[in-house]
């Protein structure tokens, strides 16, 4: 028989040299027991308290075992086949989180940084934070790179690599550029090359 509980408190305990986790749930009517829990080998998480635990009992009844948990105050954000997991801070808000998507796009977030990899294996990271205003690196499937970072107001730089091998590197003074066979050009003003 099982039973949706509400978690009051999450208990680390040790019996004979074994750690376990323990949650003192409520199970109805002012029932407070404490149910172990079990999750899978390798996943390594903790409820909060006022999440809800579905516990089963076993041993004729006496006993009961917490064999999952659920956070019923933030909204599921996935759809079907994908699966995200996310940290929660003491007020129960989201600070973190990893989204596997059903196209087979990997997302990494925090409010500091954000970064994905597309089904076509195509790479996005941005990073904002106060010294440094926002920065942003993309690498696309044919393998082009272009980084991009505001260090301050008005001085956003800009470095790129596209498929046939010219860089290019920008800031708000100008520029220069190595083209795919070995032009030098500085500011469209001065010209070498090619490099033989």
């Amino acid at each position: 028989m099982g039973s949706i509980t509400r978690i009051l408190e999450i208990v680390e305990n040790t019996d004979e040299g074994e750690n376990i986790l323990d949650l003192k749930v409520d199970i109805g009517g002012n029932d407070v027991i404490l149910a172990p829990m079990m999750s899978s080998p390798g996943d390594d998480s903790k409820p909060l308290p006022e999440d809800y635990a579905a516990c089963v009992s076993h041993l004729g009844g006496s006993n009961n075992t917490a064999v999952a948990y659920g956070d019923s105050n933030n909204k599921s954000a996935v759809e079907n086949g994908e699966k995200r997991i996310y940290a929660r801070n003491a007020l129960g808000e989201i600070v973190a989180y990893i989204h596997l998507k059903n196209d087979g796009t990997i997302s990494i977030w925090n409010d500091k940084a954000q970064a994905s990899i597309n089904a076509d294996g195509e790479l996005n990271y941005n990073i904002t934070r106060q010294e440094i205003l926002s920065t942003s690196l993309e690498i696309n499937k044919d393998g082009e790179l272009n980084f991009e970072s505001d260090i301050a107001p008005g001085l956003k730089s800009n470095l790129s690599i596209d498929k046939q091998g010219k860089n290019r590197f920008s800031n708000p003074f100008g520029f220069y550029e190595m083209s795919e066979i070995g032009i030098f050009n500085v500011n469209g003003n001065f010209t070498v090359g090619p490099w033989l």
